[in-house]
Formats: structure tokens, C-alpha cells, sequence
């Protein structure tokens, strides 16, 4: 999807619809990821991550229009729904050791993903199409980092991050630089929290029964993603379209 006048006729359309395709496409390549996994574990980690890209990509398609997006909508809702069916359904399964410790790592590395995209969006990106394209980004990175840190002590690192987050978040809004200082000690925060829930996903499966095999849970999580890529490379398309009509409406 190329935009051009529209960024700067329609910048926050512009980037509410970069940010619906990027995780869009983040989406599908997830989905796609976890069909072809090997083992659980791997197939959860990436429907975890299929399932906050989809989260996000739905979030921005409720700032547009509504006829850019109302055709296809209840498709976008349902892929969003089976990518969390199918999270569900292998944490509960218990083929997977520290299942649930394992979702919070995965949420606070697509949350560290959104924030290195949020600030490269400010430093590169001009006027308030940057503005609005990075904070989708770092709103991104606060929801998936709140998420993540409700599983440690949010008096500790996890308070420390979000509140860093927030504060790259205040500089942005304000149309100010980033401050280096602070972009890299969040980064620090994201390894702090990051290791403590490497250490928690850890002990859980140590403790963890051992089923010795993976069972219905793994098929049927497998026949969901192909769900929901399936919605997800609809989304993209879609996405597309409405680029190609926001330039003509720019034009």
C-alpha cells in the first residue's frame, strides 16, 4: 500500500490504515508460522503473536470511515476470536509447561516489537502523520506491556516500564524528539521484565505435569489458524482498497 498526498490531507487516516495493514500482515505471517509448527510450543507462541497483531489491526479500523471497512468487519471480529479460541484452547491443554507464563512472554515481546516500531515511526516519519503512526505503535506497546506485566510485580519493573512507556508516549503527542536516555531505558526495562518472565515460564515448567503427547489440542489449534490466516490476509487486501481509495479522495 503506497500513500502519498494522503498522509498529509488525511494523516490520521493514513495512519490508522498503515497501522491495520503492518499488523495485518504481522498477522498472517504468524497464523501462517503456527500452522507449520512442529510442536505446541512453538505453535503458541506464534498465536499469541497472530492474535495481538489481529488485536491491533481491528483497533485501528475503528478510526476510519466505516464504509472503507464495514464489509467485511464480522470476517476481521471472528479471526480475532479463533487466533484467542486457539490460544485458549493449547494453554488449557496442558501439552504445553509453563503455558501460561509463556503468553505473558510472548505479549511483552510483540509489545517490545510495537515500541522499537513506534519510535522508529517518530524518528523518521514527519508532521502528524508521524505523530498519529507512532502513537498507534506505542498505544500497541501499552496495551500488550499491560497485559504482560500483570504476571510480575507491577510494583517493580513492570510499574517502571509502563511508565516509561507512557512518558515516550507524552514526548510524542507533544510533537517533541525522543529523548535517548529514555527510549533506552525502557529497552532496559523490556530485558528486566522480559527475564523475569523467562524465569517464571521456567519454574512453571518444572513443576508442570508431562503428558507425553500433544494430542487433539495441537490439530485443532492448527485447523483454527488456518482460520484465522485465512481472515487476516482479508484484512490486508482490504486494507489495500481502502488505501488506494483514500488517495483518490486525496487526489
Amino acid at each position: 500500500m503506497q500513500l502519498g498526498i494522503g498522509k498529509t490531507l488525511f494523516p490520521s487516516w493514513s495512519a490508522s490504515l498503515t497501522l491495520v495493514k503492518d499488523n495485518g500482515v504481522d498477522a498472517v505471517s504468524h497464523a501462517a508460522a503456527a500452522v507449520k509448527a512442529g510442536d505446541g510450543g512453538s505453535r503458541l507462541d506464534h498465536a499469541v503473536r497472530a492474535m495481538t497483531s489481529f488485536d491491533h489491526a481491528i483497533d485501528n479500523t475503528r478510526k476510519l470511515p466505516v464504509q472503507w471497512f464495514v464489509k467485511n468487519v464480522g470476517t476481521y471480529y471472528r479471526g480475532y476470536a479463533i487466533a484467542k479460541q486457539a490460544v485458549t484452547l493449547l494453554v488449557a491443554s496442558g501439552i504445553i509447561p509453563g503455558a501460561k507464563e509463556r503468553v505473558g512472554r510472548q505479549t511483552l515481546l510483540a509489545a517490545r516489537d510495537a515500541f522499537v516500531s513506534g519510535v522508529e515511526a517518530a524518528r523518521t516519519e514527519r508532521g502528524r502523520y508521524g505523530r498519529h503512526l507512532a502513537g498507534g505503535w506505542l498505544d500497541a506497546t501499552a496495551e500488550d506491556a499491560l497485559t504482560a506485566v500483570s504476571m510480575i510485580d507491577q510494583g517493580g519493573v513492570g510499574r517502571e516500564l509502563l511508565a516509561g512507556i507512557n512518558q515516550v508516549r507524552g514526548q510524542v503527542a507533544r510533537g517533541k524528539g525522543l529523548d535517548d536516555r529514555l527510549v533506552q531505558g525502557v529497552s532496559q526495562l523490556f530485558d528486566r521484565a522480559g527475564a523475569q518472565l523467562a524465569e517464571l515460564e521456567a519454574a512453571a515448567a518444572r513443576v508442570a505435569p508431562r503428558t507425553g503427547v500433544t494430542g487433539d489440542a495441537y490439530a485443532q489449534a492448527g485447523e483454527l489458524l488456518a482460520q484465522v490466516e485465512d481472515a487476516a490476509k482479508l484484512l490486508v487486501s482490504d486494507a489495500d482498497a481502502a488505501g488506494r481509495e483514500l488517495e483518490r479522495q486525496a487526489g
